[in-house]
């Protein structure tokens, strides 16, 4: 005889035994078995209507004695625990399941129980769009499909959207039923407000959102592209109109020569004023000059320009320069009052040359120098250059870039700034009598030291003295990244190009940046077994170990002050990683570990102050939940486990208790007000998250509509994230984005597939 019960009942009821699980969770059964034949025997006990790899009986064999022959022995209590997948064959149903006993000494079954297994419902959609670029003139047309990987039918509603709202979208059916585990393909097109007559192809930016109306789930956003292309090229119009004119031309000039000249070689001149004078005589011009420090070459001589020496090109060419300058810094003297001349050896003396002279002399030995760039006291490279406006004779101008004749500053008033380099802005802003004040920010389109824009914006008729804020562009910084086994380093603004900087035949991934960026440390090593290095990322021939052998290495983070290295460890092999601290400096390789049990944890992630640290950690009460779980110290950057007390899982009242629920990673914002983490919570699809934190603690978390991503990475000022983009699990490989949480929007791709782990370069603007 077999009875069964669930765990909670104190013993078998009457009624149908009804258990209920989630699909992918477990749950459990007692079954009570009595030996009520005449004979000592063992049963082999075994389910029925269910996979035998959804359920597990212990013990599986029972030995007992008669009932009634002996006060105890003949039956006992068995174990009956459910475990099916998370996964469209484990059908929300109600499944009918009986336990049998069979006899060994007859090998007859003997006794059942029966009971009901109830699995619940769970929905899990993702869909996938094919094209994902199509062109047409009238429209494009795709095609849609939508699987589910849920256990009981979906009712999915699919919709497109684009940035400007400006697409219609004509659907062959946006509601559909789709089965467990079956897939469902629908197919639109996507219409253009208008055509293109004449002009280029336009590409159109869309959305493809799957959800289950109703309910948080919906499936990872695919993007689109509509190419709508012109029933004419842009170029046929304009090409029609020049033929004419052409023709018109030779019927009425003869053709014009147009004059020639050889480009001299300026790897002879010894400042950029010379090199003016020879271009000038050879009727050329100056144009980009680049400055690229050496103490291979004389400060302030040429080392490259294009076009070359010797080559025949138009008068009125210009010239680029690659210019040399010295390892070292000195004061710009002043230069006001003092002849082109004058000014040409005092520069010399102080390891300076004289740059570009407005307007250009017609006797250095008189013509008096007034302003200059920059201006005197002002630290600067050996070997560059410093530029001068010259006094002029009464009745004429030569304000220098950005001012024109008008209201301020009484030689000319000002124009628009931006663009102009820095220096200059100053001192067009200075000689109008207004206070310049300097800021540098990030900007991936405005070259590096020039204005971005200006505060006001609006400079002319400014009362004199008025403060006015320069926006000056520090460039953009760089993000470390591994793809295909190795660590490269690209720019962030476009992702080109990307340089190896450590690309060995083991795997190295997983970088990470010290403060002052000297330093990236990275995981190398093969299988199981890993070591932290380091590497110069300007010398990759530097690389080489931190830590020692034998064991498996993970996810290296700087400290705030560049000297700790926070790690996970593991032995070869093992599943449970510990947090780990070594110091740059180390000369053993041996780090100190906090060892902990209950929590397996992984991407540590300093808080900017370095007294908290962030992990990424398994949940001891709920092995199907990862969490983050947060440490913190008194004593900034530590190296030492015993300075650091554990505030336990922080994230884990911050959503619900659904089985499979885990937070990939997190980064603190440079300014301490926010962590970015994420997370597939509700959705199952792993989304950003933003968290208020103030003196390192975090406030709940808020998804970021729009942005789906797996690994993040703060820029150091705060204000844009790198994150890795991955399916709805971060299973597959990724794109490497760059997205600013106030416009979640507007995204910029910067790798192809399979990049991930990106870091930014640390240091902040102006450094």
């Amino acid at each position: 005889m077999i009875t069964l019960r669930r765990p909670e009942d104190e013993s078998a009821g009457a009624g149908e035994v009804v258990q209920k699980v989630a699909a992918g969770g477990q749950a459990m059964l007692f079954g009570l078995v009595r030996n009520q034949s005449g004979i000592v025997d063992n049963y082999d006990l075994r389910l029925k209507g269910l996979p035998p790899e959804w359920w597990t009986i212990t013990p599986s064999t029972v030995y007992l004695v008669p009932f009634g022959a002996a006060p105890s022995g003949y039956e006992q209590e068995v174990e009956i625990r459910f475990h099916p997948p998370r996964a469209p064959e484990a059908e929300a149903r109600s499944w009918p399941i009986m336990v049998a006993a069979a006899s060994r000494a007859t090998g007859d079954e003997t006794g059942s129980g029966r009971a009901a297994l109830e699995i619940e419902p769970f929905l899990e959609i993702e869909s996938e769009l094919r094209p994902e670029r199509a062109g047409g003139r009238r429209y494009a047309g795709f095609a849609l499909a939508v699987r589910n990987k849920g256990n009981t039918p979906a009712d999915v509603a699919v919709v497109a959207t684009d940035p400007d709202n400006a697409i219609r979208f004509d659907w062959d059916q946006q509601e559909l039923k789709v089965g467990p585990g079956k897939r469902e393909p629908t197919t639109f097109k996507a219409r253009p407000p208008k055509q293109i007559i004449f002009g280029r192809p336009l590409d159109r930016r869309f959305q493809v959102d799957a959800r289950v109306p109703g309910t948080d789930v919906a499936a990872f956003p695919r993007q689109g592209i509509m190419r709508q292309k012109p029933w004419f090229p842009w170029w046929l119009l304009p090409a029609i109109l020049m033929i004419g004119a052409a023709l018109a031309a030779i019927l009425l000039l003869l053709p014009k020569s147009t004059p020639k000249t050889i480009v001299p070689d300026l790897k002879q001149a010894t400042s950029t004023f010379e090199v003016q004078k020879m271009l000038k005589e050879a009727g050329l011009e100056v144009g980009n000059v680049a400055e690229e420090k050496t103490a291979d070459a004389k400060p302030g001589t040429v080392l490259d320009q294009t076009p070359a020496a010797g080559e025949k090109v138009d008068k009125g060419t210009k010239v680029d320069l690659k210019v040399a300058v010295g390892t070292g810094t000195v004061k710009v003297p002043d230069l006001a009052g003092l002849t082109v001349t004058a000014a040409d050896k005092k520069l010399r003396k102080k390891k300076l040359t004289l740059g570009q002279v407005t307007p250009t002399p017609t006797d250095p030995d008189t013509q008096i120098v007034k302003t200059q760039v920059p201006e005197a006291g002002i630290k600067a490279q050996e070997g560059s250059a410093v530029n001068v406006f010259l006094e002029v004779p009464p009745g004429t101008t030569a304000a220098p870039p950005g001012a024109t004749t008008g209201k301020n500053g009484g030689e000319g008033g000002i124009t628009d700034l931006p663009g102009l380099p820095g220096p200059a802005a100053v001192t067009v802003l200075k000689r109008a009598g207004l206070s310049p004040a300097e800021v540098h920010e990030f900007s991936p389109d405005v070259k590096e030291g020039n204005v971005i824009r200006t505060d006001p914006e609006k400079l002319d008729g400014l009362p004199a003295g008025t403060k006015v804020t320069l926006f000056i562009s520090a460039g953009f910084p760089d993000i470390a990244f591994d793809f295909g086994g190795n660590v490269f380093v690209m720019a962030g603004a476009t992702g080109k190009p990307a340089n190896p900087i450590a690309g060995t035949d083991d795997v190295e991934e997983q970088p990470s940046w010290s403060p002052d960026a000297s330093l990236i440390a990275y995981r190398r090593g093969s299988g199981d077994q890993a070591r932290i290095w380091l590497v110069n990322p300007e010398k990759p021939k530097s690389a080489h170990p931190l830590t020692e052998k034998g064991f498996d290495d993970r996810r290296p983070a700087f400290s705030p002050n560049g000297k700790v290295i926070a790690f996970v460890r593991s032995a070869p092999g093992g599943s449970d990683y510990d947090l780990c601290f070594i110091r740059v400096d180390s000369p053993s390789g041996k780090p100190r570990c906090i060892a902990d049990p209950d929590h397996n944890v992984s991407r540590p992630g300093w808080a900017p102050d370095g007294k908290a640290i962030l992990v990424v950690s398994s949940d001891p009460g709920n092995a199907q939940q990862v969490e983050l779980l947060e440490y913190t110290s008194g004593n900034a950057s530590s190296a030492k486990p015993p300075d650091w007390t554990s505030l336990g899982l922080v994230t884990d009242a911050m959503h619900g208790n659904q089985a499979g629920e885990q937070v990939l990673s997190a980064a603190w914002s440079p300014d301490g007000a926010q962590v970015a983490f994420t997370a597939n919570w509700k959705t199952g699809v792993v989304r950003l998250f933003l968290a208020p934190a103030k003196d390192d603690k975090l406030d709940k978390g808020k998804p970021v509509e729009a942005v789906a991503g797996c690994e993040v990475s703060w820029r150091s000022d705060s204000g844009e994230l790198a994150l890795t983009r991955r399916d709805a699990r971060c299973d597959q490989p990724g794109t490497i984005i760059r997205v600013d949480p106030a416009n979640p929007e507007a995204q910029v791709v910067l790798t192809k597939s399979g990049a991930s782990n990106p870091a930014w370069n640390p240091l902040p603007p102006g450094r």
